[in-house]
């Protein structure tokens, strides 16, 4: 598939069939996510793949509800940032750690598309909750979750986005 019919038919699934994700999906997810960009290579991250039923039905508690049907999911957890990036960030105003990892957490969702599979970014949720419910200590912080799984239906819906001229300002 070329990448922008990839892009055109990746979604934000809120529809899964709750069937179980097979682990070889899941490791190619997470490799395309390990490989993802990061300001100077510090990939500020670890990721949680987590399949046991009993953990995620404890996690959708502190999750939107069409969650539970999500075959597994993905904490994207941020780690320590290196004294340069801490240096860069204050002085930039601009934290290259939360882009990063929204980079990861990109690349992840599209490698689920490209393998017929759905994804959803999950950005609200009871941290403390989702934390617990995977042994995580406390200071850690998770910045998103990928819910993954079988899609109920393979409709694309159609896409609604502002026209190119509303996004772009050409300096030619």
């Amino acid at each position: 598939m070329d990448f922008l019919a990839l892009v055109k038919r990746r979604e934000s699934c809120r529809a899964f069939t709750g069937e179980t994700v097979d682990a070889a999906s899941l490791e190619t997810i997470v490799e395309a996510m390990r490989l993802a960009p990061s300001a100077t290579n510090q990939q500020p991250w670890r990721f949680v793949v987590v399949t046991d039923v009993s953990t995620r039905e404890t996690m959708c508690k502190g999750m939107q509800r069409f969650t539970s049907d999500a075959g597994a999911f993905i904490v994207i957890v941020e780690t320590g940032k290196r004294l340069t990036v801490k240096g860069m960030e204050k002085v930039k105003r601009q934290a290259w750690t939360h882009h990063d990892i929204g980079i990861a957490a990109s690349h992840g969702t599209l490698m689920a598309t490209e393998l017929g599979l759905g994804s959803c970014i999950i950005g609200w949720f009871k941290e403390r909750r989702v934390a617990e419910a995977v042994g995580m200590a406390k200071a850690d912080r998770i910045r998103l979750i990928l819910a993954i799984g079988v899609k109920k239906t393979n409709d694309v819906r159609v896409k609604t986005r502002k026209t190119m001229d509303e996004v772009v300002r050409w300096i030619r």
